[in-house]
């Protein structure tokens, strides 16, 4: 269970409970590592297994599922500067 701050359009305040984990489990980072090729999807540079960071595609904190189709191979600036993008 996580706890995520919500702020709408017409300006309410609210936190709302999210169930779901946000960290990609070993058999999804092998999955996206394999389908990627090891290459970071936002500067295309290689990466070995243990340099790849694996980003959401579509952000956790947005709603975004933590799940292989969702996720992607990314260098660890590429990943810092997405941020929740």
């Amino acid at each position: 269970m996580v706890w995520k701050y919500n702020w709408d359009a017409e300006g309410a305040d609210q936190w709302t409970i999210r169930w779901g984990r946000r960290n990609f489990n070993g058999r999804e980072k092998k999955e996206i590592f394999k389908r990627d090729k090891g290459v970071c999807r936002y500067c295309g540079i290689k990466l070995s297994r243990n340099k790849a960071t694996f980003d959401h595609v579509f952000p956790w904190g947005k709603g975004g599922a933590t799940e292989a189709k969702n996720g992607a191979v990314a260098c660890q600036l590429c990943n810092i500067r997405k941020k929740d993008k």
